[in-house]
């Protein structure tokens, strides 16, 4: 018979495994090179996921009233992905629309499965383990084995390491960057192998040359002390959000006159290396279609309109270099309306939780969403199924629907004791501080 004990790191091992295939490293090697099978999906890749989530149920319907409760508190985090199904009925390519919508649920409730088991403390850690393994072998790949791993385009001087574009590597080095910091806040042990993985990622990002990424690091840089103030009172908080609007709005007023300047730093141009042509010619698909959109993840696959927009461009444009219109293309502004709803939501279960334990792993599903509010500026990764960050988002999303403490335990009707792993699970907080065996 299976022991408690095996079952538990059999989990952790399978929920690790999961997140290390979310970051697709590798994936421009085992890509398919035929451009119609890829736009349908390689079929390897969805039986490797479809045998992920086949486990991830059978570990869920072992709970099945603590899912079923879950689902029930956090119903609203589930509109945009039902509405992403929907959209098979007025999609040109239904079949496709309801494959991708399938997998987009199957995220949401894998989320909702690493919510269940693992705190949001765990849920950090492992995403920072699983990026410094992406780090660790980016280096390894740069340095023994430099050119060997395919790229999607080549830029001179910069590092891919193993994702095959600056960008996607530097996307991961970022979210790297904000799970340590937060790892970090308020917590003293470890402290040293914390922020050499958090210098592993800075380096990483700097190779990179992305400028996306060093724009977006900076960004959350300076609001991650500001989140952190959002656990004290509002006659603390309002004013330090009213100088922090002060200088932000000082700042942006000084780059729109130095815009030139500040482009030609980046190595950018006016038009942001073509981004904002595609911004322009995806608002005449917009002005067509623009309560519900063509729907989810078919626009740029499959959709005719998109044709005409790439023909306008002298580019086959593979997504809108912009996650926000990218939601409007493929769910309208209905679909956009409900993300800002259900994050603004979470927000707000973050912020009431933060209050309330005074512990500062409620900072890690504001950060993410600003992370996604950053990044999807000029890179798409909205509703991105089988992907690190949405998965880690849903299960901080779903997190905040558990009556648990920080420590995991729990405090109402829902069973979520976490599952424990070594130093995967930390020491309870006391009025907002570690116990004595957190020093």
């Amino acid at each position: 018979m299976i022991s408690n004990t095996f079952y538990r790191r059999l989990e952790v091992v399978f929920t690790l495994t999961v997140l290390l295939l979310s970051l697709n490293m590798f994936y421009t090697v085992f890509q398919s090179a035929d451009a119609d099978a890829a736009a349908q999906g390689d079929l390897p890749f969805q039986i490797l996921w479809g045998t992920v989530y086949a486990l991830a149920a059978v570990f869920v319907l072992l709970k099945g009233r603590t899912f079923l409760s879950l689902m029930w508190r956090s119903k609203l985090i589930l509109l945009l992905p039902l509405l992403a199904l929907i959209s098979a009925t007025w999609a040109q390519e239904p079949t496709m629309v309801i494959r991708r919508g399938l997998a987009l649920l199957l995220t949401y409730m894998f989320g909702a499965y690493m919510a269940m088991k693992f705190t949001l403390r765990q849920q950090i850690k492992m995403v920072a383990t699983v990026i410094l393994v992406a780090a660790t072998l980016s280096y390894a790949v740069e340095i023994l084995l430099p050119g060997e791993i395919p790229t999607i385009e080549t830029y001179s001087g910069s590092w891919s390491g193993v994702f095959g574009h600056k960008n996607m590597l530097a996307r991961w080095m970022v979210l790297g960057m904000v799970a340590l910091a937060c790892l970090m806040a308020g917590r003293v042990r470890r402290l040293g192998a914390k922020a050499l993985g958090l210098a592993a990622c800075t380096g990483m990002l700097i190779l990179s040359r992305s400028a996306t990424g060093l724009l977006a690091a900076i960004a959350l840089a300076c609001c991650f002390p500001i989140v952190l103030q959002l656990r004290k009172k509002l006659t603390v908080v309002v004013p330090v959000l009213v100088v922090v609007a002060s200088l932000l709005g000082t700042a942006l007023f000084y780059m729109s006159l130095h815009s030139d300047d500040i482009l030609e730093l980046l190595g950018k141009d006016s038009t942001l290396t073509g981004r904002t042509k595609i911004w322009m010619v995806s608002a005449l698909a917009i002005a067509k279609s623009p309560v519900l959109g063509y729907g989810y993840s078919s626009f740029w696959r499959v959709n005719s309109e998109s044709n005409m927009l790439s023909a306008m461009v002298h580019w086959n444009i593979p997504h809108a270099h912009c996650g926000f219109i990218d939601l409007v293309l493929e769910l309208g502004f209905v679909g956009l309306a409900i993300l800002v709803f259900v994050l603004l939501l979470t927000v707000k279960q973050a912020i009431r939780k933060y209050r309330h334990f005074q512990a500062p792993d409620y900072v890690w599903p504001v950060m993410l969403i600003l992370f996604l509010a950053f990044y999807n500026l000029t890179e798409s990764s909205i509703l991105s199924e089988n992907t690190l960050i949405w998965i880690a988002y849903c299960s901080a999303a779903f997190s905040l629907y558990l009556n648990r403490a920080p420590d995991g335990s729990c405090a109402g009707v829902v069973d979520a004791t976490p599952v424990e792993f070594d130093g995967f699970y930390d020491p309870p907080y006391v009025n907002g501080h570690l116990g004595p065996a957190g020093i």
